[in-house]
């Protein structure tokens, strides 16, 4: 899983960094989800990882022990049992266990991909030349959501359920951009994609707005992932993380290791914002629950 990958390379070089800035004496564990094999390009890609992990524990003044785990349960067990000093996890494996969550973390940040956003609204777009109006108008027409893609996945159940639209005729792609494309050119009948995938296309090309129509936008949910700090950090650790992040977040050395990884920011999400991603899908079990 490329996140997990981009989250193991964020705090192996946040770490050196901090090191050589000689700044913070921070050492946690940080758990994670992770199949390298898709990732790291050497023949035993666990043993690399090994390798990768034993160097980064060398670090002095932040040190991040980074443990892989095969399974969420796996996972979600070592941080309930006060294993972890964080953990990072999937939308999807968050709101399936966000009350056990809730309880055991005191802090939430997240690595985006869209610029200058947290939380983003996701978009239900059409091709306005298939005569799509609203969203009952998709009843049994061929929508596009991106391949293991929870969030979205949730959304178009949640307008399904809401709008008694029949969903069976759903593909599943790999890239955000390549839906939008073949909706524009009339391949599929509409897709879901977030905010910032479908600004910037239409700033690349704006040309095709005239053929794009927005039929509906979720409340601001979508993250790729979702980092908990557990309340097993004492306050003085736990104040010593936030304020080597937010120091980290000034440095010119952010935008280096951002560029690396390919993502834009990093935020902190208070509770306000990470309860209207909990509410949605509060509702969205709610409209489901009889349809299974």
């Amino acid at each position: 899983m490329y996140f997990f990958f981009k989250i193991f390379l964020f705090f192996f070089l946040f770490s050196s960094y901090s090191f050589a800035q000689n700044e913070i004496n921070y050492k946690g564990k940080f758990g994670y989800l992770a199949n390298l094999s898709s990732t790291i390009k050497y023949n035993n890609s666990q043993e690399a990882l090994r390798i990768i992990v034993n160097d980064f524990s060398k670090t002095i003044n932040s040190e991040f022990d980074l443990i892989l785990y095969n399974t969420y349960d796996e996972l979600i067990t070592s941080y309930k049992n006060n294993q972890l000093n964080i953990m990072a996890v999937r939308p999807k494996h968050y709101l399936e266990n966000m009350e056990l969550i809730d309880n055991l973390s005191t802090k939430f940040f997240i690595l985006t991909d869209g610029k200058d956003i947290k939380l983003d609204n996701l978009y239900l777009v059409s091709n306005s030349e298939k005569k799509i109006k609203d969203i009952k108008s998709l009843d049994k027409k061929k929508v596009l959501i991106k391949d293991n893609e929870y969030l979205s996945q949730i959304y178009f159940g949640y307008l399904t359920s809401k709008y008694k639209i029949n969903s069976n005729n759903i593909t599943h792609i790999d890239k955000f951009n390549t839906a939008l494309l073949k909706v524009f050119f009339g391949e599929y009948d509409a897709c879901v994609v977030p905010s910032y995938v479908y600004n910037t296309m239409l700033e690349l090309n704006p040309s095709m707005k005239k053929k794009l129509m927005i039929l509906d936008k979720s409340p601001k949910i979508f993250s790729n992932n979702i980092i908990s700090i557990s309340k097993n950090n004492s306050k003085d650790d736990l104040e010593k993380l936030i304020d080597a992040i937010n120091k980290f977040k000034l440095t010119i050395k952010k935008d280096e290791i951002f560029n690396l990884l390919r993502v834009s920011d990093m935020f902190f999400l208070d509770n306000n914002e990470i309860n209207v991603l909990r509410n949605f899908y509060l509702e969205y079990k709610r409209l489901t629950k009889n349809e299974k």
